[in-house]
């Protein structure tokens, strides 16, 4: 759903394109109705208005869903970042002592073992044993920490970020 995620850095750049979504759904109603009242009726102009429709709501549940993702949580202590977290079938450990272990596909960008620190008030920076560091940036989404790898430094509307591994709440 990445790819339908709108960003932009330019002046009015949010307003320009909301005028142009609002233009290519009347567009779409307009096609809709000429296809089904057209004597004889229009299947091709109905089929390219369902798809036209199909594509403003992919974009709109995209960037709904982006907008749930709070990039400055609020974490007071380190001993919130420790334990397991997980993406999919990967586990990513961190240690109180500020090691961790890392396994599965998730793990590409910080190796399976090295040690890691805050960096910050949003940021960890892992020190792979074996490859050079990298930072990942925290982020609350849906109720629970999660980290997010790529760009994530200096404008947000230029951001690429990949949420990956999420917090595993401890059993209460």
């Amino acid at each position: 759903m990445e790819i339908f995620v709108f960003r932009t850095a330019i002046p009015f750049g949010y307003l320009i394109a909301s005028a142009g979504f609002v233009a290519l759904s009347i567009l779409s109603v307009v096609l809709f109705f000429r296809g089904v009242l057209g004597k004889p009726r229009r299947t091709t102009l109905i089929v390219l208005s369902g798809v036209l429709m199909f594509f403003l709501v992919m974009v709109g549940v995209a960037n709904l869903n982006e907008e749930s993702i709070d990039w400055n949580p609020l974490v007071r202590n380190t001993s919130e970042l420790t334990g397991t977290w997980q993406d999919g079938s990967s586990n990513l450990v961190l240690l109180s002592d500020g090691q961790y272990r890392c396994s599965g596909n998730a793990c590409d960008g910080i190796d399976v073992k090295g040690n890691w620190q805050r960096s910050g008030d949003f940021y960890i920076l892992f020190r792979p044993i074996n490859a050079s560091q990298v930072e990942w940036r925290l982020a609350m989404h849906a109720g629970r920490l999660s980290l997010a790898s790529g760009v994530t430094k200096g404008d947000p509307d230029m951001w690429l970020p990949k949420l990956t591994f999420q917090r595993v709440l401890p059993n209460s």
